[in-house]
């Protein structure tokens, strides 16, 4: 055990001083090949922030398909407001994927949202106290 571990710190170690070295070839390939392909490049780095941020035990290609179910089974509109995303990427021209919504307790995911719903939720998760606080007072004033 103890050699692999050593050994993982030294190929990471070797990845790191070859980047360093080699920092501006590397991001002129990555470079040439986004440009060559925005859309396919685009993709896999959805696949691959999905698998990180909310399917941690899938494969990327797993955790694309498990969006792809939900989508399907929402039929491609968001679970809030049942509208398909309105928010345009600006370098594909293409209206974006819906974001997943998760527990940000739990971690947990919930459903698929459009911008909107999603951007709403988080700030009505984060203030929900003060919402409520605010209804309660003027609700009861104007009662």
């Amino acid at each position: 055990m103890v050699g692999k571990s050593r050994n993982k710190e030294k190929e990471k170690e070797y990845k790191r001083l070859y980047y360093q070295r080699n920092r501006d070839k590397i991001k002129l390939q990555q470079k040439i090949r986004y440009e060559s392909d925005k859309e396919s490049w685009k993709l896999a780095e959805r696949k691959r922030r999905l698998r990180k941020s909310y399917f941690p035990d899938l494969t990327p290609e797993e955790a694309y398909q498990e969006y792809t179910r939900m989508h399907a089974a929402q039929e491609g509109l968001c679970a809030i407001c049942k509208r398909p995303e309105s928010k345009i990427d600006p370098q594909l021209g293409s209206p974006t994927m819906l974001a997943v919504d998760h527990n940000s307790k739990t971690k947990k995911v919930r459903a698929l949202l459009c911008f909107r719903c999603n951007t709403n939720l988080g700030w009505y998760e984060k203030m929900e106290s003060q919402f409520e606080e605010y209804l309660k007072i003027y609700d009861t004033e104007s009662a």
